[in-house]
């Protein structure tokens, strides 16, 4: 979905005697990156050489619950997950930026899927690559998310100072729903699509954490 950023308009008056630059004022475009993300896993019946992957797994995780070196604070569980966990990373020592790991299972399948979520750049390149090491419960670790993962969630951040959400000029695909939320006038998120299918949002960061009582930087 395309979002327009409006140049900001030149100023009325000008200067004949200003001189242009010897050397060009390189420009700079704002440079998103991805703030969180969520993969999730469909567990397959089995896997060549491997047999029946739910079991296998669900055997895995129940027995490393209590290691203190994978596992760490129980989180809240929805839906049909069952197992909700912090996951310790060593480089990673505040327990709200390790990711979480979700497992739902039956006693006669084993797990059925998984869901991850975390932050990359709490996380940072140490992090991501602990979290690969980390999946010795899964077969083939990280390529197991490679191959049978898709990302349910992915949240793209764009810093935009002295840029108000009312500036932005949303294109949505045609027929889709939208829905404004705003706070005493200002816009701060808007929704597009449904979330029972394909879901668009796009929201005021700085307010969210404001909102949840921490400082912006």
């Amino acid at each position: 979905m395309p979002i327009i950023l409006p140049k900001k308009p030149k100023s009325a008056f000008s200067n004949k005697t200003e001189t242009t630059p010897k050397t060009p004022v390189p420009t700079t475009h704002p440079l998103p990156f991805i703030d969180r993300i969520t993969i999730t896993a469909k567990v397959p019946d089995s896997i060549p050489g491997y047999g029946p992957v739910g079991k296998k797994i669900y055997s895995s995780v129940v027995t490393h619950l209590n290691d203190n070196e994978l596992f760490g604070e129980d989180v809240k569980k929805f839906g049909n997950f069952k197992i909700g966990k912090r996951m310790e990373l060593p480089s990673l020592q505040k327990p709200k930026y390790r990711p979480t790991f979700h497992m739902a299972y039956d006693k006669s399948f084993g797990a059925s899927t998984l869901r991850f979520d975390f932050v990359p750049v709490d996380l940072g390149p140490q992090g991501i690559s602990e979290l690969k090491s980390a999946l010795t419960f899964l077969p083939d670790g990280w390529d197991f998310l490679l191959q049978f993962g898709r990302v349910g969630r992915l949240d793209v951040t764009v810093d935009l100072p002295d840029m108000s959400m009312d500036e932005f000029w949303f294109l949505p695909p045609l027929s889709t729903g939208t829905v404004q939320y705003r706070v005493k006038g200002a816009l701060q998120s808007i929704y597009f699509g449904s979330a029972k299918g394909n879901e668009t949002c796009v929201y005021d960061r700085q307010a969210k954490r404001l909102k949840q009582m921490n400082n912006w930087q």
